[in-house]
Parts: C-alpha cells; structure tokens; sequence
C-alpha cells in the first residue's frame, strides 16, 4: 500500500511552483539530434540510399580518396550550383568545404583560430 506524505508544511512558503509533470517528448524533439518519427520519409530515403550505392558503392572505403580532403566532390558541385541559383552567390566547388557534422566543422575553426 503507497503512502503519500505531504512535506510541504516544512518547505518555505515562497518557493516558485514546481516544474510541470513530464508529458512525454514533443513532435520535434531536438535533444540528442531526434526528430519527429512521423515526418522522415522512409521509403523515398531507402529509394536514394539505394540509388546512391548502386552508383557510388565501389567507393564506399576508399575515404574521399577521389574527391580530396574538401569533401565529396559531386555534393560540392550541387551546393555550388544551389548557391548560383537560389543566392546568386557564384562559387566553385573548390570553395566549398564538406564537414562530418557540426563538431567537426567548430573544431577545423578552432584549429584556424588557436
């Protein structure tokens, strides 16, 4: 059998109300890099996957060795030409630097500025 015990006549009167019952996560739950489950599209990104690896399998272990250190050559041609069209901006697919993710990209700054 539960007790419930009620200690708030040895608490002070002017505490701020207590945080809310947790309610679950919410649709857009951007902790730890999570999204809304419902939105992903699986079976277009399982059509791209696939599409990708029948086209650039023979790749896959070989670490950017055909692109160089700046990243995978053909994303840096679309970023290029994303940024012509939709910014004006004309850059070349030499400008644009491919990171891992956002940490690596703070750290390669962190290494330029220390």
């Amino acid at each position: 059998m539960a007790v419930d015990l009620d200690y708030s006549s040895l608490l002070r009167s002017d505490l701020p109300a207590p945080a809310k019952r947790w309610g679950g996560f919410p649709p857009f739950n951007f902790i730890g890099g999570n999204n809304d489950a419902d939105s992903i599209p699986v079976e277009d990104m399982i059509a791209a996957t696939s599409a990708v690896l029948r086209r650039e399998g023979s790749t896959l272990a070989t670490y950017g060795l055909k692109s160089g250190p700046q990243g995978y050559k053909p994303l840096r041609d679309f970023v290029a030409a994303k940024l012509k069209s939709r910014s004006g901006l004309s850059v070349a697919a030499d400008d644009i630097l491919i990171t891992s993710g956002s940490n690596h990209a703070l750290d390669l700054v962190n290494q330029i500025l220390c």
